[in-house]
């Protein structure tokens, strides 16, 4: 729903869209990356830096050497490195 939204241009249903799956999936990285990202979009970059923290701080619990479901061909080491970039 929130991909289709992004796709759409309609990103403030993207970021209704990503915050329901960051509370549904609160140790979910892609969720609050997701939410980072659109939230980016509809330019609230102080909102976008803490759902990227938490994105952060939710990959780091997992193997960070290990590919992360969801981002085809990315390491979570990856993904860390690009979430740090927006924090």
């Amino acid at each position: 729903m929130g991909q289709d939204a992004i796709a759409a241009g309609e990103y403030s249903s993207a970021v209704v869209a990503f915050r329901k799956a960051a509370y549904l999936r609160p140790q979910d990285p892609l969720a609050q990356l997701h939410l980072g990202l659109a939230l980016e979009a509809i330019g609230d970059e102080r909102s976008a830096r803490r759902a990227f923290a938490a994105a952060r701080s939710r990959l780091l619990d997992e193997a960070p050497d290990r590919a992360v479901d969801g981002i085809e061909g990315y390491s979570a080491a990856e993904l860390l490195r690009f979430l740090e970039s927006r924090t």
